[in-house]
């Protein structure tokens, strides 16, 4: 039987962001569902107060990152050299206009609209799907993401994720996960993790406000 394995961890990739948002993030909620065709389908609802009148916001996701030798597990699409891509589909944002945009590193969506501004408190949710972001190895499977990216240059007072997938995992069965939050490269664990009594959840939040690009 294969064995599965998720782990949830603080960074893909560091962006350099030169000036702090003009809004704080008050919630960040992402659910995620694994399905048995390993595509992750993700909602994030993000609510955040803006603090000066703005067009909008830039959701920048990672889709490319370096990993030595490109890793060493299987995927079904594997990059050249060093990098692993990921593939994002389906975008879509509710209520909002949007535009999405290809940079080598992200996927860039850029939310609201030029003809219009807005100020204080606001809600966008995103739906989307990622493809080849699950790690094979002979007696495991990883899910390795960026639950809440490092890329927000400002405060996000309040994070949470829900991770569910298809089917039931076996009793005998016992997970493995780890949550990381902070800045690039930290281990720390500000957070409370949860998984379900009924094995069909995997669900955490955080503990500490997140200062400008911790995830």
């Amino acid at each position: 039987m294969k064995h599965l394995l998720f782990i949830i961890i603080s960074l893909f990739y560091l962006q350099v962001i030169i000036a702090q948002e003009a809004f704080i993030i008050k919630n960040d909620d992402v659910r995620l569902h694994v399905t048995r065709a390993a595509v992750i389908k993700v909602t994030e609802t993000i609510d955040l107060e803006f603090t000066e009148s703005r067009h909008g916001i830039i959701r920048k996701i990672p889709v490319r990152y370096d990993v030595p030798n490109g890793g060493i597990a299987d995927r079904p699409y594997k990059s050249g050299g060093s990098e692993i891509q990921v593939f994002l589909t389906n975008i879509e944002v509710e209520n909002w206009n949007y535009l999405i945009e290809n940079e080598y590193y992200n996927k860039s969506i850029r939310i609201g609209s030029e003809a219009e501004k807005v100020k204080g408190a606001q809600r966008y949710v995103i739906h989307y799907d990622v493809y080849n972001a699950i790690n094979f190895f002979e007696n495991e499977s990883e899910l390795y993401w960026n639950v809440i990216g490092t890329e927000w240059n400002t405060q996000i007072e309040k994070a949470s994720f829900n991770l569910t997938w298809d089917g039931n995992l076996p009793l005998d069965f016992q997970p493995r996960f780890f949550v990381a939050t902070g800045n690039y490269g930290s281990e720390r664990q500000d957070a409370e993790m949860q998984f379900a009594n009924n094995r069909q959840s995997f669900s955490g939040k955080t503990t500490q406000t997140l200062q400008p690009n911790e995830g």
